[in-house]
């Protein structure tokens, strides 16, 4: 006997169910549309979620098992789950490292066994129960195989906004927002008299941002705090090193930061003097990292911690983000 029992290739949703009372751990859901030609109970499954990182081939599998044990006729959506406990979020994050997810469902094996019903329901005197007769053999035992390899196409992509929305809402009770950097910027015309220091300053801003892009898929992973202050230095110094800067904070303040409403004409360089201020003080702490050594040549006694590579890091960041936007806003004007 043949099955006709089709589960599309790609799947239709992900997402994250609320905990229900008496469990400690919400289920991670993946959603698949099926088509089923009758009715079967799901003796026993051999599943994983296969998740890749989009644009590479890295991936992680996890175990997962049918959500119910048993398909029917009206079956349209099959639901495959993981408990998401405090390892496994921990375990994703660290595999997704801020980027967007692929995800499917790796069937080694389901076993479906068939059944159909015979006759009509007989009443129980006495009852409300009514009793029918099903029909069982080896013919309806079924063994589906449905393997998704890392190279394969059929792939749910999920958006870093999507999971935020989707599993870390729900799962931490904490709203987020993603903040995207521009790195990749048009020439600055010929016309521009100081086309020569914003082109410099551009460009270093364009480096940093891929120092910074690299640091925070490593520190997510490893949690080198001292690699990652090492690393925060690099990236502040190409602010930190331009020659001769605070002549070119009124260039950069006129040609970046737009006039504020107040009219004055010193808000838009005295903010990028405080800007480059701070990236001062971050190359200054960053600087005291484990290869540092004092002035009569004894090593820094510095050792980073978590506290330090995190808020070193963001901070650093948050200014790229700030003068990366001023940028973009310079060639949109």
């Amino acid at each position: 006997m043949s099955l006709n029992l089709e589960i599309k290739d790609i799947p239709n949703d992900l997402k994250l169910e609320s905990v229900k009372p008496g469990v400690l751990f919400p289920k991670l859901i993946l959603e698949v549309e099926i088509n089923s030609p009758g009715e079967f109970l799901i003796l026993e499954s051999n599943t994983n979620l296969l998740f890749k990182k989009e644009g590479n081939n890295e991936s992680i599998e996890i175990y997962c098992e049918p959500y119910e044990n048993y398909i029917g006729s009206s079956t349209k959506f099959f639901k495959f789950y993981t408990y998401f406990t405090p390892e496994l979020y921990q375990s994703i994050e660290t595999f997704r490292a801020g980027e967007n997810l692929k995800v499917n469902v790796n069937i080694g094996k389901l076993y479906l066994l068939r059944f159909e019903a015979m006759g009509t329901y007989k009443h129980i005197q006495g009852s409300t129960t009514e009793v029918r007769k099903g029909e069982i053999s080896t013919e309806n035992l079924f063994i589906i195989q449905r393997p998704i390899h890392r190279h394969s196409k059929e792939f749910l992509i999920i958006t870093r906004e999507q999971w935020s929305e989707k599993v870390l809402e729900p799962y931490n009770s904490i709203n987020r927002f993603i903040i995207e950097i521009p790195y990749q910027f048009p020439e600055i015309s010929i016309q521009n008299v100081y086309k020569a220091e914003l082109d410099d300053l551009k460009d270093r801003i364009i480096r940093g941002i891929k120092i910074l892009r690299k640091t925070i898929k490593e520190y997510i992973i490893t949690k080198d705090s001292e690699k990652c202050v090492d690393r925060v230095r690099e990236a502040a110094d190409l602010l930190h090193s331009i020659p001769n800067k605070k002549l070119l904070y009124k260039i950069y303040g006129e040609n970046l930061i737009e006039k504020t409403t107040t009219g004055s004409d010193n808000i838009s360089e005295e903010l990028i003097k405080n800007t480059f201020n701070i990236i001062d003080a971050l190359f200054n702490i960053s600087s005291k990292g484990p290869h540092a050594v004092t002035r009569s040549g004894v090593p820094m006694e510095y050792h980073p911690k978590y506290e330090d590579g995190d808020t070193l890091l963001g901070m650093t960041t948050f200014i790229y983000y700030f003068l990366s936007k001023k940028f973009e806003r310079f060639f949109l004007i």
